[in-house]
């Protein structure tokens, strides 16, 4: 210890060629190991260790151990290129909103999920109403959109939007509308305007309701997608009990159970004269009235013909009878102003075909026209009206013939 010739002060403790500690006024050197204690020392071939028993900082040389907290002071920052991989767990971080992690998420539980009005959570679509998948989140109010452009569910904040086609329950499962306590129904528009709904009624039965004005003002109309395809109850199961209504119109009306069916009204067409009652090869078999108006004008046969000659060359059939058993005329040999004749076209695909072609060949038929799909027959009928003029015309006529002989 002492000073150099300038008067800089110097001390030296130790070997002066090996382990020591030396001041030279500048700079203070340590040659050799620097041990405090067993957990405060520094070795000359790089090993040190510094801190406490149970918090130090420790190089062995090859690795770098802090044990206890590392607090980074303000304006200190700690660079995470230099932490390894995957060695920093969940139960580590503490932080004030996700947006400071960037990563892959992975499996998220969590008791709470509150989307702002800057936020949302999507997969596939890119926003509300935009692309395939499905979104949830703030857009113009909170929304939601599970779809694509053209088949979607969504909820634009104030309604509930459906569109494409939908299925619901599967196999024996069922969709229930509305609750066990309260009516429920669902509404129709068209074009913009409410157009009716269909709900359950207060006495447990389906009601459906249309707005007026609609379908060419009809209160109502329930139409098949596709003409004559489809039935309204089941033919050989399940039928409808009773229907009410001011205007029924259907091209074929049936009663399977009782084989009848009853009318408590007027049966009328809707044009004078312009329909028929059964047909050339369906006719009726037994018809009861109480009186029968014919509205057709009788016709006077004396002014151009003679009846009684012309009801002599009626001739009787000699293969055909009436159902009671009885030959019946020659309808060739009827006068042909009290004839009708009619062509029908008989489907080969019916069942019974065969049968059916010869009970219609059994009366006044024959067959005009075949090919594959079906045969045309000719049908000859008595028009009543025509063969009561004959018949009046005829009585006449032998009432002109009695006056003559009584004047002689």
């Amino acid at each position: 210890m002492g000073a150099n010739d300038s008067g800089t002060r110097w001390f030296s403790v130790g070997n002066c060629s090996g382990k020591r500690i030396r001041w030279d006024g500048t700079t203070l050197t340590i040659k050799g190991d620097l041990v405090f204690d067993s957990n405060n020392y520094w070795y000359p071939g790089g090993n040190f260790k510094v801190g406490s028993d149970s918090h130090y900082l420790y190089w062995d040389g090859t690795t770098f151990t802090i044990q206890g907290k590392l607090v980074a002071q303000s304006g200190s920052t700690i660079d995470g290129a230099y932490i390894t991989n995957a060695t920093i767990t969940a139960d580590k971080l503490d932080v004030d909103y996700l947006s400071a992690i960037s990563a892959n998420l992975g499996t998220i539980t969590a008791a709470k999920v509150t989307v702002d009005t800057a936020g949302y959570i999507r997969g596939g679509k890119t926003g509300y109403g935009s692309g395939t998948g499905w979104w949830l989140g703030y857009s113009s109010g909170y929304k939601f959109d599970i779809g694509s452009d053209s088949a979607y569910l969504r909820w634009d904040g104030s309604q509930l939007y459906v569109r494409g086609e939908g299925h619901f329950g599967d196999d024996d499962d069922y969709t229930v509308v509305g609750d066990s306590s309260y009516k429920s129904a669902i509404l129709f528009y068209a074009n913009g305007s409410y157009a009716g709904n269909l709900h359950g009624s207060s006495g447990g039965g389906l009601a459906f309701y249309a707005s007026g004005g609609v379908a060419n003002d009809y209160s109502a109309q329930i139409v098949p997608v596709q003409d004559n395809a489809y039935s309204l109850g089941s033919y050989s199961g399940n039928k409808w009990y009773a229907f009410y209504g001011y205007n029924v119109y259907t091209d074929e009306l049936y009663s399977q159970a009782t084989d009848r069916i009853d009318f408590h009204c007027r049966i009328s067409p809707s044009d004078h004269a312009s329909y028929d009652n059964g047909l050339s090869n369906h006719a009726w078999n037994n018809v009861y009235y109480c009186v029968a108006n014919d509205v057709c004008s009788l016709g006077m046969v004396e002014e151009i013909g003679n009846p009684l000659e012309l009801i002599a060359n009626i001739k009787t059939s000699e293969d055909k009878y009436t159902p009671k058993d009885l030959p019946k005329a020659d309808y060739k040999t009827l006068p042909k102003f009290i004839k009708t004749v009619k062509y029908s076209d008989l489907k080969k695909d019916r069942k019974d075909f065969k049968e059916y072609l010869q009970s219609i060949l059994s009366k006044n038929a024959e067959i005009t026209y075949e090919d594959d799909e079906k045969v045309t027959v000719r049908i000859e009928a008595l028009d009543v009206t025509a063969t009561i003029s004959l018949l009046l015309g005829a009585i006449r006529q032998l009432n002109k013939k009695i006056e003559a002989l009584e004047g002689h």
